[in-house]
Order: structure tokens, then C-alpha cells, then sequence
């Protein structure tokens, strides 16, 4: 009965805004390159399918481009963007912009060397030295035992800081790791942590308008169930430190 009426709530809307010459600006956080792209103003990557699923349901248009997330939160925040992805939600972005409700759940993972021999126990051993990507949300998953934590601007610095034992633990996405380990089997060992929903921010302008309301129903119909461990191909090391 629910789908049922999902479906046709965005029936109604999708007919009201399917010929509307207006298109949403969306901006796409430009470290996801690898998982998430844009073309000619369109998503692209394997990443994207959630993302066009919830535009296709919802009807609207879109015209995306690359944005860092620092210069793409401002914009949401003035207005000048209509919508930002993917990202993960924070208490802080809730204050600039809307989150449309989790759309996936993105994996995050401990990675270490192996002669180490840490387990899903780390969180108790005292003394270890962190490593993270600046602005990263996977920092919470970093225990307070911690002695350090060092913030670098790519992962991979972080393996590099791991191969040479300047850090102990490195957290990143569980499919950043995966992409490491293959490379790295036989020194790198990793176990997932936890997991963040991850969707999509709405510009405050949007509040109350049916163009809200149809991208919340659409991001409930397309909504994935299981964490997602992106794998990745040809993915750069930058990728992606805004989730």
C-alpha cells in the first residue's frame, strides 16, 4: 500500500514537472571523481544510478557540475546551488541545507598493517596513531584511546604514513580500502566499522515546494537497503574525502 501511494504521489509530480524548462543546479562533489561524474551537465559513474533514479521518479531536471564541497556548501547555503551530492549528513550541513533522507549506506573501514595484528578490538588498544583525509566524516569512527591523529589531504598518504609506521590505523571508506588492499595484500589487513547514510542535500529555498516533496518521495523509492562498498576502477587517490 505504501509503494502504491509513493508511486503515485510521484506520478502527480512528475507530470507537473516534467515539462517545466527549468533545471535544478546540482553540484557534484568534485573528489568523487572514479565513483561519480558529470557529462555534459549529467551523472555519471557507477555511483550515479541511485542518484538518476531519484531524478527519473521525481521528474525534475537537472544540470550538474563539479564542486568542492567547502565552495559547494556555501552555495548551497546562498541559494546559488539546488542541490549537492552525494554527501554524507552532518549536524553542520543540516544548518545550510536539507538532507533528503538516506538514500545509501556508505561503509567506512579501519585499514592497518598486518604485523600489527589488530582486530575489531583497536578501539580498546591505547596508544595508536590515527590517520584521516581532512574534513572526512569517517573521523567519528576514531576512538578517543587515540594518542594522535594525523589529517592529510589524500589516501594515499595515509598508506604511504601506514607503510612507514608513522601512523598505526588509517579510516576510510570501505571501498577506498578495498582499492588499497588489492594493490597492498600482503602488508594491509582492514575491517569495516560502521556505516553513514548518504543522499543528497535541497537549498533552504526549496523548502515547503512540491520539488522538495518529490525529491523526498523519490529518494524513498530509490532508497538502497545494504551499504554499499563502491568498487572502484581507475578511482585517483583523492576519491572521496567529502562523504
Amino acid at each position: 500500500m505504501r509503494f502504491v501511494i509513493l508511486t503515485c504521489a510521484l506520478l502527480i509530480w512528475s507530470l507537473t514537472y516534467a515539462h517545466s524548462s527549468e533545471r535544478l543546479s546540482v553540484g557534484v562533489i568534485d573528489d568523487t571523481v572514479g565513483w561519480i561524474g558529470v557529462e555534459e551537465g549529467q551523472l555519471t559513474g557507477d555511483l550515479s544510478k541511485p542518484y538518476n533514479c531519484v531524478f527519473d521518479h521525481s521528474g525534475l531536471e537537472i544540470e550538474a557540475s563539479s564542486v568542492s564541497l567547502k565552495r559547494g556548501l556555501v552555495e548551497l547555503d546562498l541559494g546559488r546551488l539546488d542541490i549537492m551530492l552525494p554527501i554524507a549528513r552532518t549536524s553542520q550541513r543540516d544548518e545550510k541545507a536539507d538532507f533528503a533522507g538516506p538514500l545509501y549506506n556508505a561503509g567506512f573501514s579501519i585499514v592497518s598493517l598486518r604485523s600489527l595484528q589488530l582486530d575489531g578490538a583497536f578501539a580498546e588498544t591505547p596508544g595508536l596513531r590515527y590517520g584521516i583525509v581532512l574534513g572526512f566524516v569517517g573521523k567519528q569512527f576514531i576512538p578517543e584511546s587515540a594518542v594522535r591523529v594525523e589529517e592529510v589531504s589524500d589516501w594515499s598518504q595515509l598508506v604511504d604514513m601506514l607503510k612507514l609506521q608513522r601512523i598505526d590505523v588509517a579510516v576510510m571508506p570501505s571501498g577506498m580500502a578495498k582499492h588499497f588492499l588489492e594493490r597492498e595484500q600482503e602488508v594491509l589487513s582492514s575491517w569495516e566499522v560502521g556505516v553513514i547514510p548518504v543522499s543528497l542535500y535541497i537549498s533552504k529555498k526549496w523548502r515547503g515546494t512540491e520539488v522538495k516533496r518529490a525529491l523526498m518521495l523519490a529518494v524513498q523509492r530509490c532508497k538502497i537497503e545494504d551499504a554499499i562498498n563502491t568498487e572502484i576502477v581507475d578511482v585517483d587517490s583523492h576519491s572521496p574525502s567529502s562523504m
